[in-house]
Parts: C-alpha cells; structure tokens; sequence
C-alpha cells in the first residue's frame, strides 16, 4: 500500500514541475520529510513496478492460508475504504484494486482485518493540533479489559517504529501506523496502515523595486532589495512564526526575481507549509531613455543686455558630457518658443532682435537652452533644458521731487511675473523690503537716452516710483542714501509635458542715491485770490531750460473744453529761435521761477507739472522740444475749493440712538464767503462671505443742505432714523460758499462746495472679552483670546476698557456703561477701571459691560478677587502661547495648476484637502490661519508670499505632494538655508506626518539654486522675513502612499500631526 502512495506522490511531484512557471516555485515540504526527492522520484516507480508480481504472489499465498479470515469482498471494501477520492482518481481506484486488497490482506493475515478496527481520517492538513491515535483507533468490538499500544515509523524509514505519545502525531509527513490491542499481555490483534499529514498551504508575494543608475560606474552605490513579503493566500498556525532571509539583490542595470526564503523562527518548523512563491521583481535602469541622456545640466546660464540693447545668453558645458551642441530660444507672450539658433557648439549667443520683440509686445527676455550630446554611458541625446531671465538693464536712478520718492527707469523685460525690487537705507542695512512689482502696473515709454542707444531697434522703458515699502521709508528722508537691485521675478510654466520653474534672474548691481533734489524742479502751488493761482518751480543745476505746463485736464489736453497751456523757458533771454516755437512765448511768462494764472475758473481743479531739460532743440513744426530732458514734477491745485473741512469726528453722544454726533472746523483764508455747510450720510452693508461693505441701494441721506443750511461745525440730531448695528455709516462734510469771481461759468451756479471730508462710525453687534497680556511679558502684545475670568488683587486695579473685543473689528463706536454685580467686592469706575475690594472665594461676582447705544448689546465675566500676593491685573489664565502666531497656508497649485496627477487624482485637490484640515487644527489650538487660495484657483508664486507678508504672519508653511518612481515613498520637508531657516520644526513635521501616514520618513531637506534656495516661496518668504516649508506629504505615485493621502481618515490623522507639531515647537 506504502509504494502506491509512492507512486502517487510522483504523479503530483512531477505535475508540480510540470505547471511551474516563471517566477513561481513550490516548495512542499510534504516530500522533504519523506526524504523523496526529483531525482528519487523515477527510480522509486520503476522499484513499485518490478517488484509487483513477486509480492502480489506472496500476497496470493497469504490468501490461500486465511480464506476463512478474509474474503473476497471485504478486501475489495477495505481497498475502497483506504483509497478516497481525495488522494487518488476513480480510475486509479479502480485499476488497482486488486492490488490494494491483496496488500491488506499480507499486513493483517496473522491478526485480523482493518474493518475491526476504528481508526482516523487518513489524509489530513496540518493545523499544529495533530491526531491522538490513543483516543479514536481501537477495536470495533473489544472488551473493556484490552489495552492498546501505538507506534508510528516513517515511510522512509520503517525499521525505525516510535511508540506514539500522549500528544499524537502534530508535525506534517507520511507515516506508517501500527496499532496493537493486548489482552493479558498477549497481543489479540493489530494493524498497520498508512497516515498523512499535509503541509499547509501558504503564498508569499513580494515587492517590486526600481533604480536607476546615475553614476559613471553604471553600477548602483547601494544594492537595490526590497524586502518586503506579505502572505496572500493561506495562513500561519496560531503561535508558529514564518521570517524571511536570504533577500535577493541587483546592482547592475538588469531585472531579477525579488527572491528570498521562508525560515521557522521561535521553534516553528517551516516543513509543516507548503510555499508557493510569486516573486516580484528588482529592476536597474540605465538612467537615461530614447530621448533625453543622462548628461548633466547646463551650467552658469545667465542673460545680460549692453548699451546697445543686445543680450547676450551664456553658459558652460554640461559637466562629462562630449560633443556638445546646443539650441537657444526665446520665449514668445503667447507662450510658445521662437528657434534664434540650433546645433552652435558655442557656449554663447547675441539677441540682437531682443528689443524690438520686447517693443511690439510679442515676445519676453525669457531663453531656454537645449544641449545636445554624448553622455557618459555613450548615448547620445538631450538633457534636460536649461532657463533664464535677462538681468534688467537699470537706465536712470535718481530721487523724484519734494523728496518724496525715488524714481527707478530701466528697460522692459516683458517679465511675466513682473521685478522683484530690493531696497535699503545706509542708515539700518538690516532692514531690507523687496518688492513686486508687475509688469502691467508700470507704464511703458519709448526711450531715447544716452544709457541704451541702438539705431536700429525701439527701446522700452518702464518707471517705477519708489516711495519705501514696510522697513524702509523713503518720503522726506532728505540727503538719505537708498540702495536697490532688480531682478525679474520667477515664475511657473508648462513646457515640453513638464511643469518647470523660470528662476528669477540674477539681480543687477547694486545702484545707491540720496534722495535730494536732483534734476527735478521742486514745485508749489499757492493762491493770492479767488481769481489768481501761482506755480512755482525750483532751478535745477546745468539746466539749461524748463518745459511748464498747466491744465484744467489731468491728461493736459484741450479735449472737452478744458485749458491747457504749454510754455518752454531758457535760460537765455536772447534765443532767437525761440519766439518760433509754438508752445508759447518767454514775453507771456516773464517771471522764471513762477508762473502765475489769472481769471481762473473756480471749483475746477489746475494741474501744473514742470521738466528741466539739459540739452534741447525744437522739434521740426516747432511744437514741442527734444534733447535730454530729467524726472517731471508735477502738482494740482483744487481752486475754487479753498475751505477745507477738517477735524471731522462722529461719536455717540447722549440722548439719541440715530445718527451719530459730528463735529469738525475748518482753515481758509476765505471763511467770510462760507454760508452753510453740506451734511450727507450713505449706509454700507456687509457681504458676509466676502467680508466687504458694499453701498447700500437708496442709502444716501442729505441730512444738511443747501435749503437748511448753517454755520454750526457741529450736527446732532435725535430723531427716529435708527442707525442698524455692525453697518458702516460714510458721513461726508463739505463747505458752502458763495462764488465771487465773475467770469465763472463751469457749474452754472454761483454756489461752490468744498473738497468733501469723509469719516465712519460703526455701532457694536457684540462684545467680548480678551485675556490679559501676561505681567512677565517684556513686549505686551494685545491677546486675540477670549477670557471667562479676570483675577485682580485685593486694593488693586484692571483696566477692563483695553480688554474689550467688539464684533465687527471695524466697529468705531465703543461707548459703553460698566456695572458691578456687587461693589462689596470690587468696584468699577465709567471708565472701565476695577478695583478689588473683598476676596471673592467661593462667591462668583460679575461685571456687565453694555453698549450705550443699545441695552441688548451686552456681556458679563467673573471677577474674581484674590490675595495680595496674587498677580495684579492678570487674567484667569496666562493666554495660549500661540495667541502671536500667524500661520499662512499655502495648498500647492490650483487652477490651471494640476500639479502632478495619477489617474483621475490630482495633487491641487489633495493639498487643498490637507491644508484645510491642518488649518483646522491650528485654529482649534488659538493659531491664526490665513490660506493663499480656499478654492481651486491659480496664485502666482510671488502672490502667495505677498499674501502671507500683507496678513501679518510668522511663518509659511506651503502643502504638497511628491512624485517619483513607483517604489519612492514617504514624507520628506524642505526649508530655507538663509537664517529663516527653520530645520527643527521641518524635521518635526516631517517625522510626524511620515508616522500619521505610516510612510517613511525622509526628513528635512534644503535646496541650493542659483540665487539661494532653490524653491520660490521658500526664497521669497525668506527675503519677506518669514520662515518657510515646504511640506512633501508623500508621493501619488505610490501606490500605499497614494492609497492613504486620498483617505479622508489618514488625511486627518497627518494633518492633526502636522498641526501638533508646528503647535508644540512654537511654544518651546
């Protein structure tokens, strides 16, 4: 029966090499512990087969001897009971039932059948329980009196019988069992058949890896493994334990199995499974496709422009790369590329064209190079491509008039995200602001100056007026050194399927001016009467004549009736071309220095603007003048409107819940021809979404006119006309006057009204109360947090009146009435000032704080009154230490902006996700958040750091998602390598967020670039004064990582993390 069983084995062994497959192996550790192995296998069946007709002949005479034993039909039964149709096919059954019959019949000839007996299932899977034979194989009809022995031997080792234990067989293999039953020590009767335990069925996969080689070796520095198995089919015994070793390994570009081996650890034998392995697979990649090599990039790329308006684009060679050539183009406003030239092996090429494509609006001084060549592996092809922004090329630098400003010329780039402009005083060099400017905000003009001159092409320029930004103040810093630099400011693109980065180009040298008079006139405008208005201008120094212009236009034009008059004035009075010249004559202004207007029109405003001019000749009609003319000054005068109102203030005031009372005065030289004043109101609402006041329909009340008019610089009304709470009421004043000048004729009228003075006033809808600033606070920073409590000393006092929060924040009307719920504890002055009285204890007292303005506006909060030992005037508590942090948001992308996707996600939608839920958290824990975009929209680089400068904050934290091979995974966060560097808490965050994601962690990481940090909101937070991040959350083309960032529960437990972690080191 042993070597049927045999024979069988080699049918199911070879049938598993026969339907093995690549990348599939099994190892059955069924045929390890029988000892049966491949090459066993044919000559075990020839064994079975040669020796079969000597036994079956021993077998026939066993039967001749015990025909009254064993029957016929029974061996036919016991074959069917040992064969089923688990281990063998009905056919098999059937041709070798004789066989089987025979076999039994010699094993049991001398002591009885198998049918006598009970005994278990014959094929069985191992479970780690195991069969107690003790328990189930005995006689069917026994007495109780007999007593049994078991003993097991292998198939491939019968001589060897071991007595069964009390545990039975546990461990899988093919065993041989005899079972005897004894009855006064003499053996009535035994059997032997055979038994098998199989080994449990397991499948483990494993990983798939990719690396590509990028060295000169072409051999990776680090073998690639991946070791990670996961069982996909079946599983371990309780209390077995499976560990895998022997991981396989590539370091040269090629593919190979993933492969490894399943050991038993903590005493578990591996022979008990059987293991069907699909091995993934490691693979090495050269570094480099049909299409683009593995050469290095281009280096030292840089565009500049010489006096002629030519630019000029250099680089060097990619580094061990051979026979370059390289490609140069520039980029188009449409954004498309124009081919200046292809295949030069020169590391340099000339724009002559430059200007003129600049000057038609078709084209930027934007360039990208393209080199072609032999990389270090020997394939040819291109590398990546390289960009650049020319340097703007600065034309004039000097201080605009009445040391105002400073007025900054240079040539247009075209720059699509416009110039970034940095500046500083020789007085505080640590304080710099740099400023972005876009290029649709400057005006452009021809320029014909000495700086940049090219016959053949037009040259634009562009001005910017400078007048200092956030640490630099420039107006009125008189005999002031200012320095500044400009650089075209960087900006994203899509180009050759990629979204790329244009850096922002290198900034020009650095230009210094104090802020003087310089070539522009200082001028003035004064009036001796109602008729009469004088203009002055100051002389500038080698000025050899001043162009002066007046106009009742802003645009100096005679369009629509209105004057104009022009007039050019040399230094010499006997110019004899002059008198030519048709924008007027030296006899009409005789007086250089002033200019002085008769019959002017009254209530019509006069601009006056004046040039100085150091070389000039007239043009050929004679209409105007050429030559080298400096900055314009210019100035208005609102003639007509002498009286100004000023001082204008509205409060509440006793007595009335309507329209606020208004006060003011007024300076003229001309108050006796005021007859009245004009008093208007016009109510704004608030767009609760977009937090804007917007003029309300039909809003505009005349509350004094010219019917009801006095000379009173105050209105105080009480009637019913009730203001609502929290809207914005514009009160606007103005004087009226009567007209004296006879030849007036542009209002029709002989009343004039004064420039109108505006001022609000805004009633509270509600009132809260903020925590008190700690007393060991060396800089007392008003908190935003809300107080339930304020704890004040016995005989000291608070200020309650500097606490109070009234909603809106715009409200401006905050009179309110104090009242103390029991003065035998403390007492409050009507200016808000508490003063404890009696220690409060166990007892709650309160204070009630309400709007004069209306009763139902109110709050209280409890007071309570401690020892004198107690801190004086402190709240209940000391105040979140994150009441100062400002956090701005910056979800990536947007819009347009996909960033990079993976099917049907994208990454502007997973970081918009994320960065709502880290806002949330930041804000549940007292931090002021601020997001760039809440919508999918497109932001510009340089606009969300503008953004997060314009609100305030203290740091900038931008959301992301990474991209790479299949196998790159993990949190990784990147910031600045100035001093605004924050390489703690980016480390925090990134090891925080890997653990919430269950990813690896990266960690922090900088980026070098041509002009410091490589990242644009990491470098232009940086120059605003603000730490920045950038948070790689993990990477969408990966299939875990993606799996758990489009998962809205791992998406709150990273955000949650990300949040706690910039929460814990900003209050460390």
């Amino acid at each position: 029966m042993r070597k049927k069983y045999n024979g069988f084995l080699a049918l199911l062994l070879s049938a598993s090499m026969i339907f093995g497959g690549s990348g599939v192996s099994t190892v059955n550790a069924y045929g390890a512990e029988t000892g049966i192995s491949e090459d066993s296998i044919s000559t075990e069946v020839v064994e079975t087969e040669a020796s079969e007709s000597t036994e079956e002949a021993k077998i026939e005479e066993a039967s001749k001897e015990s025909t009254e034993e064993v029957s016929e039909d029974s061996v036919e039964t016991e074959s069917t009971k040992e064969v089923s149709e688990d281990e063998v096919t009905t056919e098999s059954a059937n041709a070798t039932t004789s066989t089987n019959a025979a076999e039994t019949t010699a094993k049991t000839a001398a002591t009885g059948s198998l049918s006598d007996w009970d005994y278990p299932t014959r094929s069985y899977t191992y479970d780690g329980k195991g069969v107690t034979f003790s328990e189930n194989t005995k006689l069917k009809t026994a007495s109780d009196s007999y007593t049994y022995k078991y003993y097991y031997s292998t198939s491939s080792n019968q001589a060897d019988k071991n007595e069964v234990s009390k545990t039975g067989l546990v461990d899988a293999g093919w065993y041989v069992i005899s079972a005897n039953a004894i009855s006064d020590g003499n053996v009535v009767s035994s059997v032997s058949f055979d038994y098998i335990i199989k080994p449990a069925p397991l499948t483990v996969s494993t990983a798939d890896a990719e690396a590509t080689v990028t060295n000169e070796s072409g051999k990776l520095d680090t073998p690639l493994q991946a070791k990670d198995a996961s069982i996909i089919s079946g599983s371990v015994v309780s209390g077995d334990k499976i560990e895998f070793t022997d991981w396989a390994s590539i370091d040269k570009v090629g593919v190979s199995e993933n492969s490894c081996t399943a050991v038993g650890a903590d005493n578990t034998k591996i022979s008990n499974y059987e293991i069907t392995y699909k091995f993934g697979t490691l693979t090495v990649l050269s570094g480099w496709d049909s299409d683009r090599n593995q050469m290095n990039n281009i280096r030292n790329l840089n565009a500049t422009m010489n006096k002629k308006g030519v630019v000029t684009v250099k680089w060097a060679q990619p580094k061990k790369a051979k026979r370059v050539t390289y490609s140069v183009y520039r980029r188009n406003t449409d954004g498309t590329w124009t081919r200046l030239t292809e295949g030069i092996k020169k590391k340099s090429y000339k724009d002559t064209d430059a200007m003129n494509v600049v000057s038609s609006g078709e084209g930027q001084l934007v360039y990208r190079v393209i080199a072609r060549g032999t990389d270090t592996y020997g394939q040819e092809g291109s590398g990546a491509p390289a960009y650049v922004q020319c340097v703007p090329k600065i034309l004039t630098f000097e201080s605009g008039p009445n040391y105002k400003y400073i007025n900054l010329k240079f040539v247009s780039n075209e720059a699509p995200a416009g110039y970034q402009i940095e500046q500083f005083s020789t007085k505080n060099k640590s304080k710099k602001d740099v400023i972005t400017v876009s290029s649709s905000d400057l005006k452009a003009e021809v320029y014909t100056g000495k700086v940049v001159k090219n016959k053949n092409a037009t040259i634009t320029a562009v001005n910017y007026k400078d007048e200092g930004s956030e640490n630099v103040t420039i107006a009125n810093s008189k005999n002031v050194k200012f320095t500044f630099r400009i650089a075209a400011a960087p900006f994203t693109i899509s180009d050759l399927g990629e979204t790329v980065e244009i850096p922002q180009s290198k900034y020009t040298g650095k230009k210094s001016v104090k802020l003087t008079t310089g070539s522009c006139p200082q001028v003035t405008a004064s009036a001796d009467s109602l008729t009469q208005i004088n203009f002055t201008y100051s002389k500038v120094k080698k000025a050899k004549g001043y162009l002066v212009e007046y106009s009742t236009s802003p645009d100096f034009t005679t369009s629509n009736n209105n004057i104009y008059v022009k007039a050019f004035i040399t230094a010499k009075t006997s110019d004899s071309t002059y008198k030519k010249w048709k924008v007027g004559y030296y006899d009409d202004m005789p007086n250089a220095g002033k200019i002085v207007v008769n019959n002017v029109v009254t209530g019509v405003p006069y601009y006056f603007r004046c040039t100085a001019y150091f070389n000039f000749k007239p043009t050929s009609d004679y209409d105007t003048v050429d030559g080298d003319p400096g900055v314009t000054s210019d100035v208005v005068m609102n003639y007509g409107r002498p009286v100004g109102v000023t001082s204008l203030t509205a409060k509440y005031y006793d007595g009335t819940k309507s329209d606020a009372g208004l006060t003011w005065n007024y300076t003229t030289k001309y108050g006796d021809n005021i007859i009245g004043y004009r008093v208007t109101r016009q109510n704004y609402k608030e767009n609760t979404s977009s937090k804007e006041f917007t003029v309300e329909d039909g809003a505009l009340v005349e509350l004094r006119g010219l019917a009801n008019r006095n000379k009173e610089k105050s209105y105080k009304v009480a009637d019913s006309n009730k203001i609502p709470n929290g809207e914005r009421i514009e009160y606007t004043v103005q004087a009226i006057y009567q007209n004296v000048n006879s030849n007036f004729k542009a209002t029709g009228s002989n009343i004039i009204y004064s420039d109108p003075v505006t001022v609000d006033y805004m009633n509270p809808t509600g009132i809260e109360f903020l925590k008190s600033a700690s007393s060991s606070s060396k800089k007392k920073k008003k908190s935003t947090s809300t107080a339930t409590s304020y704890t004040v000393t016995k005989g000291g006092t608070l200020n309650v009146s500097k606490l109070l929060k009234f909603d809106p924040e715009s409200t401006t009307n905050k009179e309110v009435d104090y009242a103390s719920s029991n003065t035998e504890y403390f007492k409050v002055s009507k200016d808000g000032v508490i003063t404890g009285v009696k220690n409060t204890g166990s007892k709650t007292v309160t204070l009630t704080v309400t709007s004069k303005n209306d009763s139902n506006v109110s709050n209280d909060i409890q007071i309570k009154v401690g020892s004198a030992t107690s801190s004086s005037g402190g709240s209940s508590g000391s105040g979140s230490d994150t009441s100062s942090l400002v956090v701005c948001l910056d979800p990536g992308h947007g819009g347009s902006d996909s960033g990079t996707t993976n099917g049907s996600v994208k990454e502007k939608d997973v970081n918009l996700a994320i960065a709502k839920k880290v806002g949330e958290y930041l804000e549940d824990e007292g931090v002021k958040v601020y997001y760039t975009r809440s919508t999918d929209t497109y932001i510009s680089l340089t606009d969300r750091t503008d953004y997060a400068q314009d609100k305030g904050c203290n740091l900038f934290v931008s959301i992301h998602c990474n991209s790479g091979s299949s196998s790159a995974k993990g949190t990784e966060v990147y910031y600045s390598l100035t001093k605004y560097g924050r390489k703690n808490l980016a480390s925090k965050i990134s090891s925080a967020v890997a653990t919430a994601l269950d990813t690896t962690n990266r960690g922090a990481k900088t980026r070098q670039g041509d002009n410091g940090d490589y990242y644009s909101v990491i470098r232009t937070s940086a120059a605003k004064g603000i730490p920045g991040l950038i948070v790689e959350h993990g990477y969408l083309s990966n299939s875990s990582d993606l799996a758990k960032l489009t998962n809205s529960n791992y998406v709150k437990a990273a955000a949650k993390a990300e949040a706690n972690a910039i929460v814990k080191y900003w209050k460390s």
